[in-house]
C-alpha cells in the first residue's frame, strides 16, 4: 500500500528510509520493500514497550492507536530537511538497511546433514562496515537497523541485524513482527529526542532556502545538516566531513534508492554529502542515555575533533550563537508577564509543544498529540505566533481525522471554531488558557455510535471553515518580517487541505468510515467527482476549493527548487483534475512542462560536463526496456517512471486539448472492429479543440521528451503530431490529403523518428519503435486477375448430373443451356484459389505525407486456412498511392480471408493494418450544446425534458469505417492441362454444308500429383449467337421458335466423337488424344472447343456440394462452302387404282411417266413396285402423295444426291418431333433415288410417300428449351384461332414428312454430307394431299352374279343384277363417334344436276341415310346396302359420315384423361361443332349388258 506525499494525513506518518546493503539486485530489493510496505500500519497494541523506565514517554502500553510507516527509497532534499522539526514527517526517523541472502551466503558440504548455509567471516565484516557507514551517513535518524531477507536458517550476523525468512517460510505475522520491533526502537528513542527538545527554550521557525537554480540544487551547498544546527537554537558542527561537490553528486537523483558499497571500505566510498548529518541515537547496538544538561546536549551533538569549520552557512546566526547564545536568552528574560521576553518564552514553550505533539502524533498516540496541539495553539494564538499556531491547528485536524479513522471517541476543541470577534492580544493575558481549550478524550475503547456520528457530522461541517482559518494564519505570518512560512511548506499545506476538501465533497460532505479509510490509507484513489450526483449546496463548493488550491501556486519561484516547483504544479493539476476542471489543470500541466524542459537540458549539460563528453553524445534512454537496465546514463529512472509519469502526463494533456493519444501496443485491439473504433474515437477527438493549440502542445511535449531523454515519449509525441496535423485524414485514397505542417517540418519529424530509433538500437535498447500514425495506409487488396485457363470455376452437382444425362443420349436433344459454357466474368468476391499454387495480390498503399516511407516488408494477413505470404519491400513516395504485387501460396483447402496487411515501416513498430477502401467522415449527429470538455465525450442520449416523449431514445454512437475483407475459397490441388498438339494446320479447317469432318487434339497434364479424372467437353460456334438473338424476338411464332431451337440443339457444329472403351482420364504428367467432329452449317466461321477438367478424387455419384473445374479453350477457324440446296418443294395427291394383274408386270400402269423415268435410275433391288405392293396389302390403305424436290448443286464439283424414304408400319399413331423420334427400324428397308447433280445445275426429284395420319394435328407445338419448364409453347400473339390451328397443322405434318424421308450427298473425293430438308414449307393444299382423314370411308362391291374388280375401287357388274355395296367406316380418332351414314349413288362423269338423277337407273333396298351405332376409338364397322342397276353405264357410289352429336366425356373422366394424355388439344384449338367426313375415293361401277363379248373376255375372272 503506497501513500501520497500530499495526503491530508501525511504529517502523521513516520518516514522510513530503506537502503540496499551490498550487491542486492534491484528486482529483489523492490520485492523486499513491497513486503514491508504491505504491513506499514502497525497497531500500538502489537508493539512491545521498552522496559527501561527512562524510555516510557511514548510507551504504547494501554494505548489505542497505530503507527503509519511511509517507506521510501530516496533521501529527502535539502529544501525538505530544512523544514524539520517544524514538519518532522519530512525527515526519515528510521533507516533500514536491506541485504539479500543470495549475496551474503554460500553453500558448504556438511558432515552429516548434507549442504548447509554458511556466512564467511569476511562477509560478516563487510556487513558491519555497511551498517557503520549507514549510521555515519544518516546520523539524524532515531533508529538504524538492518534486515537480512530470505535467510532460511539462523546465522550469526552482526548486532543490529534481523533475519527475515523467505515468503514460503513466513507466516502472516512475520513482517508485522519486524515492523513492530522497529516501532519499539523508535518509540524508545523518541523519549530521548523529546526530552532534549523540552530542555530547549525555543525553536526557530523554518526559513526558505535561497539560491536554487534550474537543476534543483542550491547555489551554495549546505555545510551542516545536523539536527540541532538546522532546527534548534543551539549551535553545532558536523560530526563528519564532506565536500560540497560530493553532496551535489548524490542529490541529483532523489527517486532512486541510495546505493551502499559492497567492499570493506564502504564508509569511505559513500557520498560524503550525507556525512554532515548527525543526531544522538543507537550506535553499534548501544543506546546513549538522555542528556540532563545543555553541556551534555551540546556534547552529544557536536564532535569538534572530527568536524572542520565551515565557512558557508545558511543560517549564520544560529551557527555563531551556539549554546552560549541560548543561555544568554534564558538568563536575561523575566521582567514581567507582558514583556517581550515573557512572550518569547511563551512562544518557545508553544513551539516546543507543537514538536512534542508531533512526536505523539507520529507515535500513534493521537489523543495525547491532540492535547499538546490544543495547548500549543492556545499559546500561539495568545502570542501571535501565527506560523506555529497554524501548524498546531493543522495537526489538530490531522489528529481528529486519525482518531475518527481509528473509531476513537473525541470532542472537537473550541479553538477549532472560528471566532470573528477576536480580542486583541493586549487584552488577553499571555499565559491564559481558556477553560474550554482542553480536549476531552474518552479513555474507553469503544464510543457510543450516536455520539461518534454526531462528532463526525460536526467535524465535516467544520472542516471547510477550519481549513480556511488555518491558511489565513499561515498567510498572516507573512506580514511579520522573518516569520513568513516557506513557500514549499505553505504550498504543500494548501494542497493537503485542498485534497481533504475534495475528498469531503466527493463524499457528499460527510465523513464516513469509507471516506476516512480513503483519507488515511490510500489518498491516491480519490473518487472521481460526479457533478450529476453531488448537489450544488454541498460544502465546500468547487469554486471554494478552486480558490483555496490556487493559493498554493508559488508567487516567487526563486526560493523553490525545480523538483519542488514540479511537485506543487503536479499537486495543483491533480486536485483540479479531481474537480473536473480539466482545462485549468491543463494550464498548470503546460507550465509544469515549461519548467521541466530547461531544467532537464541544464541537467544534461552538467552531467555531460562531468563525464567529459558532448551533451548530445552521452545520452541514453531514461527508460530501461524489457528489464535491461543501463547504469551509465545521466538520468537513471525506474522502469515505470516514464510509462506511468510521462505517459500519464501526455494522456492528460491529450484529453484536455483533444489530442489523439497513442495506445499501449500490448493492450491495443488490432482487430478490424478495434481499429475501426479507434479511428472513430480519434476522429471525434480531432474534431474537438483548436488544432493550432494542439500542435503547439505536442511540440512542447517533444522538447520535454528530448530533454529527458525519453525515446518512447519522443516517438509517441511525434506520431501524435503527425496524426493531428492532417487536415482531413479520412479521405478516399484517390484524393490528396493536406497537412497543417510545412514540408520541412514533416521531413524533420520523420528524420527525428529515424534518429531516435537508431540511437536506441546503438544503445542496445529493445522495443523502442514508433506506432505508425495513419490507419488508412492500406486502401485496397485485390486478387490479380487469373488467366482463364488457370481460374477455377464453381459448379453444382446438379450441373454435372444434367450434363451426364445429356451425354448418354445418342442425339443431344436438350436445349442450348450448358452450365460449363456460361461466361464466368471476373467478379471481386467470387474468386477461388487452388491449394499449392502461387497467386498474386494487388495491394494499394497510400502515403499522404511529404516524406518517403520506407517499408521493410509488407505481408498479407489472413484468417482461415494455412497461407504462406511472401514479403515485399517498397518505398512509398510522398503524396501518392502505390500498388504492390504480393504473392502467396495457400497450403490447404478451405476458406481463406485476407483481412489486411502486416507492415513493418522503417522506424515504426510492426503491426497489422486493415483495409479501408471507402472514404469515411465522422457523423457529428445532432448539434447539442455542451460546455467545456463534455464536447469531446460521446453523447449517451438526447437531453430529455419532462414533457418530451419523442426524444427519449438514446443517440447512436458514431460508427467507424468498415474494413473490407477479401474472402476466397481454396480448393484441393487441381491439375493443369494444356493442348499439346492438334491435327489441324494453323487451327483452321474447311467443310461443306452438311458435311461432318473430324480432327484430333492431344491434351497433357502438367501436374505431378493431381490427375484429371473429370473431363467435360463443351463447344461454342459463331452460329449460336445469331440463333439466340433471333430466339429473343417475342414476335416469333411457335413454329419459327421451334425451328430456331432445333437448329441450336440438334444441329450442333461441334461434337466429340467417342471411342470404343474410351477412358476420359489423364494421369499426372500423361497425355491423351480426343477426336472432335465439325458439322458444316451456314454461318459457321469459327468455333471454340472448351474442356472443363478437374480432379474430383471420388466417383461422380459421391460428389457432395460444389466442385470446381478449370477451363481449357481451343479456338478453331472454319470455312463452310455451299453444297446441295433445296430450292423448292411440293406435295401432289396421287390417285390411281391398282390393277392386280398389271401390278407385277406393267410398272407404267402404276407409275406416271416421270415417276417411271426416275424409277429406272433407281436401284434395281429397291424400286417402288415393292412399295406399292406393301401399300396394297395394308389393312387400311392410307394413300400416296408425290413429294417433289428441286435440288441445286452449289459446289464446283459434281455431287451425287441420294433420296431415301423409310417404311412405316401404317399403324404408328405416335406424334413426336425431331429426327430422334424416328423409329429404329424405319431405315432398315428404304426406297432410294440416286441423282447426279452437276455444278450449278438444278434437278427435280419425285418420290411417292405414303399419306400420313395424325391423331391430333392441332396439338400445341412443343419447346426444346427445358428452362421454360413446359412441354409446349403458346404463341405470343393473340391471333385468330383458325390461323393458329392452321400453323400447328402445318408444323406437325411437316415433322411427319421429315421423319419418313432423308437426303444425302457425296462426291468423288470422299466428301459426304446430308441435305438440309427443314427448309420445306407446306401449304394448305399440300396438307390436303398429305393427310389422312380422322374417319376412313371406303366402298366395295360384291354380287352373287358375275362381276369383276378392275381396280382398287373399280368394279364391273351386269345390268339388272343385284349387287351389295359394303361401306367400311374406320374411326381413327381417340374419342367415340356417333355416325350418320349417307350413301350417294350418282352418274359418273356427269354434271352435278344430271349425275344425281338416278331414279330410273338405280334401285336400292333400304335407306341411303341411316344412323349407325356409336363407333369407339379405333373401331371399324361395315354397312351393307343392296342395289340394282337398271341400265348400263358408269356409276359412282359416294359416302359421307356426319356426327350426330359431339361426344362428351363425364367430368371426372375428362380430368383423368387430360392428366394422362399430354397430347390433348388445348382450349384454343378445341372443336365443339359437329363434323362431316367424305370418302377420299369414290367407288366406280361399270354396268354392262349381258352380251357375248363381256362373257368371253371375263369368263375366266367370273366366280365359279
Amino acid at each position: 500500500m503506497g501513500f501520497d506525499s500530499l495526503s491530508p494525513v501525511v504529517p502523521a506518518r513516520v518516514k522510513v528510509l530503506t537502503l540496499p546493503l551490498g550487491n542486492v539486485k534491484r528486482s529483489r530489493f523492490v520485492g523486499f520493500v513491497e513486503r514491508l510496505q504491505h504491513e506499514n500500519v502497525v497497531p500500538l497494541g502489537d508493539i512491545s514497550p521498552d522496559k527501561r523506565p527512562n524510555r516510557t514517554m511514548f510507551s504504547p502500553q494501554g494505548r489505542s492507536g497505530a503507527i503509519l510507516f511511509d517507506l521510501s527509497t530516496s533521501f529527502p532534499s535539502q529544501s525538505h530537511l530544512s523544514l524539520a522539526p517544524f514538519e518532522l514527517f519530512r525527515e526519515p526517523l528510521i533507516v533500514v538497511g536491506i541485504c539479500d541472502a543470495l549475496d551474503i551466503t554460500d553453500l558448504r558440504s556438511g558432515e552429516d546433514n548434507g549442504p548447509e548455509i554458511h556466512v564467511s567471516n569476511q562477509t560478516i565484516a563487510d556487513l558491519s562496515h555497511h551498517a557503520e557507514a549507514m549510521r555515519d551517513l544518516y546520523p539524524r535518524a532515531l533508529v538504524h537497523h538492518c534486515l537480512a531477507f530470505d535467510l532460511t536458517e539462523s546465522v550469526a550476523l552482526p548486532e543490529g541485524f534481523t533475519i527475515v525468512p523467505p515468503v514460503s517460510l513466513s507466516t502472516t505475522t512475520t513482517i508485522k513482527t519486524v515492523l513492530c520491533d522497529l516501532a519499539s526502537y523508535m518509540l524508545a528513542e523518541m523519549t530521548t529526542y523529546a526530552k532534549s527538545l523540552q530542555a530547549l527554550p525555543t525553536i526557530e521557525s523554518p526559513r526558505a532556502p535561497e539560491g536554487f537554480g534550474l537543476t534543483g540544487s542550491r547555489a551554495e551547498p549546505p555545510t551542516d545538516l545536523s539536527r540541532h544546527n538546522s532546527q534548534l537554537s543551539v549551535g553545532s558542527q558536523n560530526s563528519r566531513t564532506g565536500s560540497p561537490s560530493d553532496y551535489d553528486r548524490t542529490q541529483h537523483r532523489m527517486s532512486m534508492p541510495a546505493q551502499l558499497p559492497s567492499t570493506s571500505s564502504a564508509a569511505s566510498s559513500i557520498s560524503p554529502g550525507m556525512a554532515g548529518m548527525s543526531r544522538p541515537g543507537p550506535r553499534n547496538g548501544t543506546r546513549t542515555p538522555p542528556p540532563t544538561t545543555f553541556e551534555e546536549i551540546a556534547g552529544n551533538t557536536v564532535s569538534p575533533s572530527e568536524a572542520p569549520k565551515k565557512s558557508n552557512l545558511t543560517r549564520s546566526s544560529a551557527a555563531l550563537g551556539g549554546r552560549e547564545h541560548s543561555r544568554e536568552r534564558v538568563s536575561v528574560s523575566g521582567f514581567g508577564s507582558g514583556s517581550l521576553s515573557e512572550r518569547a518564552r511563551n512562544k518557545g514553550k508553544g513551539r516546543v509543544g507543537v514538536i512534542i505533539g508531533t512526536l505523539y502524533m507520529l507515535a500513534g498516540r493521537w489523543s495525547d498529540g491532540l492535547k499538546e496541539f490544543v495547548d500549543s495553539a492556545t499559546v500561539g494564538e495568545a502570542n501571535r505566533d501565527h506560523i506555529w499556531h497554524g501548524k498546531a491547528l493543522e495537526n489538530i485536524l490531522v489528529c481528529q481525522l486519525m482518531l475518527a479513522w481509528n473509531r476513537q471517541e473525541f470532542e472537537i476543541p473550541s479553538i477549532c471554531y472560528p471566532n470573528p470577534e477576536k480580542a486583541s492580544a493586549s487584552s488577553r493575558p499571555s499565559s491564559h488558557t481558556p477553560s474550554n481549550s482542553q480536549s476531552s478524550i474518552n479513555g474507553s475503547a469503544k464510543a457510543s455510535e450516536s455520539a461518534r456520528v454526531t462528532t463526525l457530522r460536526n467535524l465535516s461541517l467544520l472542516i471547510p471553515d477550519f481549513a480556511t482559518m488555518i491558511l489565513n494564519y499561515y498567510t498572516r505570518a507573512s506580514n511579520y518580517g522573518g516569520e513568513a512560512l516557506p513557500q514549499l511548506a505553505f504550498s504543500e499545506s494548501v494542497l493537503r487541505i485542498s485534497r481533504l476538501l475534495v475528498i469531503l465533497r466527493c463524499s457528499n460532505g460527510q465523513l464516513g468510515d469509507e471516506t476516512l479509510r480513503l483519507i488515511v490509507t490510500n489518498a491516491e484513489s480519490t473518487r472521481a467527482l460526479d457533478l450529476r450526483r453531488i448537489a450544488i449546496s454541498i460544502q465546500p463548493t468547487r469554486m471554494e476549493i478552486l480558490r483555496i488550491v490556487l493559493r498554493s501556486y508559488p508567487s516567487d519561484v526563486s526560493s523553490l527548487s525545480v523538483t519542488d516547483r514540479i511537485t506543487i504544479l503536479a499537486g495543483i493539476a491533480t486536485i483540479l483534475s479531481s474537480l473536473h476542471l480539466h482545462r485549468k489543470k491543463a494550464f498548470f500541466v503546460r507550465e509544469l512542462i515549461e519548467t521541466l524542459v530547461p531544467a532537464l537540458v541544464q541537467a544534461r549539460k552538467v552531467g555531460a560536463a562531468e563525464m567529459g563528453v558532448h551533451p548530445a553524445a552521452g545520452l541514453v534512454s531514461s527508460t530501461p526496456i524489457s528489464g535491461v537496465h543501463t547504469e551509465t546514463g545521466t538520468l537513471n529512472m525506474r522502469t515505470d517512471d516514464v510509462e506511468s509519469g510521462i505517459g500519464t502526463l501526455m494522456t492528460a494533456l491529450g484529453q484536455v486539448y483533444g489530442i489523439v493519444g497513442s495506445s499501449n501496443p500490448s493492450n491495443y485491439d488490432f482487430s478490424n472492429d478495434g481499429i475501426a473504433m479507434k479511428v472513430s474515437q480519434n476522429a471525434k477527438t480531432q474534431a474537438f479543440g483548436n488544432k493550432v493549440l494542439k500542435i503547439g502542445i505536442l511540440r512542447m511535449c517533444i522538447n520535454l521528451c528530448e530533454a529527458l531523454p525519453d525515446f518512447k515519449g519522443v516517438l509517441r509525441c511525434t506520431t501524435e503530431l503527425l496524426q493531428t496535423a492532417k487536415a482531413e485524414p479520412l479521405k478516399s485514397y484517390e484524393q490528396e490529403v493536406v497537412s497543417m505542417l510545412s514540408r520541412e517540418e514533416q521531413v524533420r519529424l520523420a528524420t527525428n523518428i529515424s534518429r531516435t530509433v537508431s540511437a536506441s538500437r546503438r544503445l542496445k535498447l529493445r522495443g523502442i519503435e514508433a506506432d505508425y500514425w495513419d490507419e488508412f495506409i492500406v486502401r485496397a487488396i485485390e486478387l490479380s486477375q487469373l488467366p482463364p485457363w488457370q481460374r477455377p470455376v464453381p459448379h453444382a452437382k446438379k450441373e454435372l448430373e444434367e450434363l451426364g444425362a445429356l451425354e448418354e443420349q445418342k442425339e443431344k436433344s436438350l436445349f442450348i443451356y450448358n452450365p460449363f459454357l456460361k461466361v464466368n466474368d471476373f467478379v471481386a468476391g467470387d474468386e477461388c484459389l487452388v491449394a499449392g499454387e502461387q497467386i498474386a495480390f494487388r495491394v494499394v498503399l497510400q502515403n499522404p505525407f511529404a516524406f518517403e516511407l520506407e517499408l521493410d516488408y509488407v505481408r498479407l494477413e489472413h484468417e482461415g486456412v494455412e497461407f504462406e505470404s511472401n514479403e515485399q519491400g517498397a518505398v512509398l513516395l510522398p503524396y501518392r498511392s502505390q500498388a504492390l504485387i504480393i504473392s502467396g501460396v495457400p497450403k490447404t483447402a478451405g476458406m481463406l480471408r485476407i483481412v489486411g496487411c502486416v507492415i513493418k515501416i522503417r522506424g515504426c513498430r510492426k503491426r497489422r493494418f486493415p483495409v479501408f477502401r471507402d472514404s469515411w467522415y465522422l457523423d457529428v449527429g445532432p448539434k447539442i450544446k455542451t460546455i467545456g470538455l463534455e464536447d469531446s465525450e460521446p453523447l449517451k442520449g438526447r437531453p430529455i425534458s419532462n414533457a418530451s416523449t419523442s426524444s427519449r431514445n438514446a443517440l447512436e454512437q458514431a460508427k467507424g469505417p468498415s474494413a473490407s475483407n477479401l474472402e476466397l475459397t481454396v480448393i484441393n490441388e487441381q491439375p493443369t492441362v494444356i493442348v499439346k498438339a492438334t491435327s489441324l494446320s494453323q487451327a483452321a479447317m474447311m467443310v461443306l454444308e452438311g458435311e461432318v469432318k473430324a480432327f484430333t487434339m492431344t491434351l497433357q497434364n502438367l501436374s505431378k500429383s493431381a490427375p484429371a479424372d473429370l473431363l467435360l467437353f463443351s463447344f461454342q460456334d459463331s452460329t449460336s449467337a445469331p440463333l439466340q438473338a433471333a430466339m429473343s424476338n417475342k414476335n416469333n411464332s411457335t413454329s419459327e421458335l421451334y425451328e430456331l431451337e432445333l437448329m441450336l440443339t440438334q444441329r450442333q457444329a461441334f461434337r466429340r466423337r467417342p471411342k470404343e472403351n474410351e477412358s476420359i482420364y489423364i494421369g499426372p504428367g500423361q497425355s491423351s488424344t480426343f477426336e472432335i467432329e465439325v458439322l458444316g452449317k451456314p454461318g459457321l466461321t469459327n468455333g471454340v472447343v472448351q474442356v472443363d477438367y478437374a480432379c474430383l478424387g471420388v466417383p461422380k455419384a459421391e460428389i457432395r456440394g460444389q466442385f470446381y473445374t478449370r477451363k481449357l479453350v481451343l479456338p478453331v477457324s472454319i470455312t463452310v462452302n455451299a453444297s446441295v440446296e433445296v430450292l423448292r418443294a411440293d406435295c401432289t395427291p396421287f390417285h390411281m387404282s391398282l390393277d392386280r394383274k398389271s401390278s407385277d408386270s406393267d410398272e407404267s400402269a402404276i407409275i406416271p411417266e416421270k415417276a417411271a423415268k426416275t424409277a429406272r435410275n433407281a436401284s434395281p433391288n429397291r424400286d417402288f413396285s415393292s412399295l406399292f405392293t406393301y401399300l396394297e396389302k395394308a389393312r387400311d390403305y392410307p394413300g400416296v402423295f408425290l413429294l417433289l424436290l428441286d435440288l441445286r448443286n452449289a459446289w464446283p464439283d459434281p455431287l451425287t444426291v441420294k433420296l431415301q424414304i423409310g417404311q412405316d408400319d401404317g399403324d404408328n399413331t405416335s406424334q413426336t418431333t425431331g429426327e430422334n423420334a424416328t423409329l429404329e427400324n424405319s431405315w432398315t428397308s428404304t426406297y432410294t433415288i440416286d441423282e447426279i447433280l452437276h455444278p450449278g445445275h438444278t434437278t427435280r426429284m419425285i418420290m411417292p410417300v405414303p399419306c400420313i395420319f395424325l391423331p391430333n394435328p392441332q396439338q400445341p407445338i412443343p419447346s426444346l428449351n427445358p428452362a421454360t419448364k413446359r412441354q409446349f409453347v403458346v404463341s405470343a400473339g393473340k391471333g385468330n384461332p383458325e390461323i393458329e390451328r392452321t400453323m400447328r397443322e402445318n408444323f406437325w405434318y411437316k415433322e411427319e414428312i421429315l421423319k419418313r424421308i432423308r437426303a444425302s450427298w457425296h462426291d468423288t473425293q470422299g466428301h459426304t454430307g446430308a441435305v438440309e430438308l427443314r427448309a420445306i414449307r407446306l401449304t394448305p393444299k399440300m396438307i390436303e394431299a398429305v393427310k389422312v382423314e380422322d374417319v376412313g370411308i371406303s366402298n366395295t362391291v360384291t354380287s352373287d352374279e358375275s362381276f369383276r374388280q378392275v381396280g382398287r375401287y373399280k368394279f364391273e357388274v351386269l345390268t339388272d343384277s343385284y349387287i351389295s355395296v359394303f361401306t367400311r367406316i374406320h374411326n381413327r380418332m381417340t374419342r367415340p363417334l356417333c355416325p350418320l351414314l349417307r350413301l350417294q349413288p350418282s352418274l359418273h362423269n356427269q354434271p352435278h344436276n344430271i349425275a344425281l338423277d338416278t331414279s330410273k337407273s338405280i334401285a336400292w333396298n333400304g335407306l341411303l341415310q341411316r344412323v349407325l351405332p356409336v363407333l369407339g376409338p379405333g373401331e371399324t364397322t361395315v354397312v351393307e346396302t343392296s342395289f340394282c342397276i337398271l341400265c348400263h353405264g358408269e356409276y359412282e357410289f359416294g359416302a359421307s359420315v356426319e356426327e350426330v352429336k359431339v361426344w362428351s366425356f363425364p367430368k371426372d373422366e375428362v380430368v383423368k384423361k387430360s392428366n394422362q394424355d399430354a397430347s390433348a388439344p388445348d382450349s384454343l384449338c378445341a372443336i365443339e361443332e359437329r363434323r362431316i367426313w367424305h370418302a377420299r375415293e369414290g367407288c366406280i361401277v361399270f354396268s354392262k349388258d349381258r352380251v357375248a363379248d363381256f362373257i368371253e373376255n371375263d369368263e375366266a375372272s367370273l366366280p365359279e
